[in-house]
């Protein structure tokens, strides 16, 4: 398998997998104990998108627009790193900082085991794609287009 290939498998799992995690956290919660599902139902106590209240305000809602645009911004990065345009770089570069900066305002993080390491490979992964998208050979991929 060539090195393109292999980096394009690499931007495919670091979506994939925090997917995966997700989606089986949320179906398998009822299988969860009580005391789980408790501890889970904190997810997010504090932040931004407080689940304490039923009605979301009007700016939870903006907020909420904000979140949808931004994943949408890292998606056309990604898809800009999958056909090497040097723009699909800057643009994950700085969704990424900015993903960094936003974190503190999430609130209490809970996630079940398999999920947090699912995110963790996968945070990996986007560290070694940036990694191979500045370095050589790949590097030169993004400079001709």
């Amino acid at each position: 398998m060539n090195i393109k290939n292999t980096f394009r498998i690499l931007i495919l799992l670091s979506f994939i997998l925090p997917l995966v995690g997700v989606s089986y956290s949320i179906f398998s919660i009822d299988s969860q104990s009580p005391q789980i599902q408790e501890i889970v139902s904190w997810h997010g106590y504090g932040g931004f998108f407080d689940t304490e209240y039923e009605e979301p305000s009007n700016t939870e809602l903006l907020l909420f627009s904000a979140l949808i645009i931004f994943v949408a911004v890292i998606l056309a990065g990604c898809i800009g790193l999958f056909f090497f345009k040097k723009w699909g770089r800057t643009v994950v570069v700085i969704s990424g900082a900015l993903s960094l900066i936003l974190l503190p305002f999430n609130g209490v993080i809970v996630e079940l085991a398999y999920e947090s390491a699912l995110n963790e490979i996968s945070s990996i992964l986007f560290g070694a794609i940036l990694a191979m998208s500045y370095l050589p050979p790949l590097s030169q991929e993004f400079e001709n287009t």
